[in-house]
């Protein structure tokens, strides 16, 4: 049968195994800790509830959370390696992910579906929008500098699967075009794809600082008259060609 009990209470610390055979906490029963931690031998087993997982903190090598189709509920700290949310999961509040060093990554995955990110906003009154920032410093997270001219602020990269490894197909690159302060906050955009049988990301086109829409010498800005081809390149520095196709 089931076994039951209100509360077990240990004044000190206990090393080895408290046993609750045949069971399972059920409802209104639980484990409260008042100002110590809750560890988990990862190679031991993990605890399962249907119930929501209470305010605290979940420390890394925790093991493993099943939390059935409930909630984790937390106003401390999730601190782990790896957080692997499967089927609709969802957050509320601010996720942040951080590093010490290397890259701070979020993985989006899926199989024969579409993965995605999405941003969804929503008020009664206009003036709302969803948005996504990319932002760059020099100097640290918790102590940032200004950007220095050329300093590169934000990427958007589409890759695929070359057989070996993940590949760029297509960059847009934001660079600074002159040391930030509060009154210059100068950018160019550039736009980078791949010739078909090469593997390297080039220059096809950028948008200056002022705006100004600049191709690399030799590049074609052309024009699909549906009668041949319609074309101006540069092929020097002095030399300006139209094609009338």
């Amino acid at each position: 049968g089931t076994s039951a009990w209100a509360q077990v209470a240990l004044a000190t610390d206990v090393s080895g195994t408290l046993a609750v055979a045949n069971t399972a906490l059920v409802a209104g029963t639980g484990i409260t800790l008042a100002t110590n931690t809750l560890n988990v031998d990862a190679s031991q087993g993990q605890i399962t509830t249907v119930g929501a997982l209470g305010a605290g903190t979940i420390g890394t090598g925790f093991g493993t959370i099943n939390n059935g189709a409930s909630t984790i509920t937390t106003t401390g700290a999730v601190a782990t390696g790896a957080l692997t949310v499967t089927g609709d999961g969802s957050f509320s509040g601010d996720v942040t992910i951080s590093a010490a060093s290397g890259q701070a990554i979020l993985d989006v995955s899926s199989v024969n579906s579409a993965s995605s990110i999405r941003a969804t906003s929503a008020r009664s009154a206009g003036g709302n929008m969803s948005e996504i920032s990319w932002r760059s410093s020099r100097g640290t997270i918790a102590s940032p500098a200004a950007v220095q001219d050329g300093d590169r602020i934000g990427y958007i990269t589409v890759q695929g699967y070359d057989n070996s490894a993940y590949a760029n197909g297509f960059t847009i690159k934001t660079l600074a075009t002159e040391t930030w302060d509060a009154s210059g906050n100068g950018v160019e955009v550039i736009f980078e794809t791949n010739v078909t049988g090469d593997d390297t990301n080039a220059e096809r086109f950028r948008i200056s600082d002022v705006g100004s829409f600049e191709l690399p010498q030799g590049a074609k800005l052309a024009f699909d008259t549906g009668g041949g081809d319609t074309y101006i390149y540069q092929e020097s520095a002095d030399d300006l060609h139209v094609v009338v196709g």
